[in-house]
């Protein structure tokens, strides 16, 4: 692909893609009968992140505001997948 950078990566690798920066793809994936695990994180840095585009606002405070009463915020992060909580992805907690 034409402006491109492949990286190769081996079992183990972690790749940190930011998605608000970066278009990202991947070429077919084959491992031999194993399964990967795949998890969508969000990471945020306050002081260093750039502005965020107003289309995500509403989305950004039902990740990272509170939600509970007292104004603390309770996360469940599912890491192992069930069908079902994929539309939960943004609700966290």
């Amino acid at each position: 692909m034409k402006n491109s950078i492949k990286l190769s990566v081996v079992e183990g690798d972690m790749i940190y893609a930011n998605d608000m920066a970066v278009f990202h793809a991947r070429d077919g994936f084959e491992n031999g009968g194993k399964k990967r695990h795949l998890l969508k994180i969000y990471l945020r840095d306050p002081d260093q992140g750039w502005g965020l585009p107003s289309l995500l606002g509403n989305k950004w405070k039902t990740v990272y505001s509170p939600n509970l009463q007292d104004s603390e915020r309770r996360e469940a992060w599912h890491i192992h997948h069930e069908a079902g909580l994929e539309v939960l992805q943004f609700v966290n907690g």
